[in-house]
């Protein structure tokens, strides 16, 4: 076995020690991911996702080209590990590979635009943090238009930085409001 050194890139993740700890980021992953797009030099989105809007199945924008969003959706899921702002709505752009619409390639560029403004933002583990570990989780109420199924979310800190997060679509239908109350 060979000692090669402080660690600094590995798998497409930027990583920065010093005393006071370590910065992972995937900076210059996300800086090439524009090109592939057309979208190397993008207006900044402020949120990941339009939060108004609802996303279905059939929403009349046309067929995207499956390859495309695939690609698309596969890079996004990859940041997702330095960037947790973004795993909601990767999560349910991933909803729809099979059948990909406009609408759908038009929000993961959204996507895109957040990035662009948020590129040097990645995960910092403090060498002074406190070892209490916390969960938080949330769930919507049959939020998926299409079937009716919940989205459930959840983050992991250990101190004050992540450490696991996720989002799973329940099993089960909603019925009623107080079903599961």
């Amino acid at each position: 076995m060979t000692d090669l050194g402080t660690l600094n890139y590995f798998l497409g993740l930027e990583v920065k020690q010093n005393e006071d700890g370590i910065f992972v980021t995937q900076r210059k992953y996300v800086e090439n991911i524009f090109k592939p797009f057309g979208m190397q030099s993008c207006k900044h989105a402020a949120t990941p996702m339009n939060m108004n809007g609802k996303m279905q199945a059939d929403d009349g924008t046309g067929k995207a080209d499956v390859w495309v969003y695939r690609r698309l959706i596969g890079k996004l899921l990859y940041l997702t590990h330095t960037h947790p702002d973004i795993s909601y709505a990767v999560g349910i752009l991933s909803r729809f590979m099979s059948n990909p619409t406009k609408q759908y390639l038009g929000a993961g560029k959204r996507l895109l635009r957040y990035l662009c403004g948020t590129k040097n933002l990645g995960l910092w583990y403090s060498r002074s943090m406190e070892c209490r570990l916390q969960g938080y989780s949330d769930s919507d109420w049959g939020g998926c238009t299409d079937d009716r199924k919940s989205t459930s979310g959840m983050i992991f800190n250990l101190g004050t930085e992540d450490v696991s997060w996720g989002k799973t679509s329940q099993l089960y239908r909603q019925r009623r409001q107080n079903m599961w109350q």
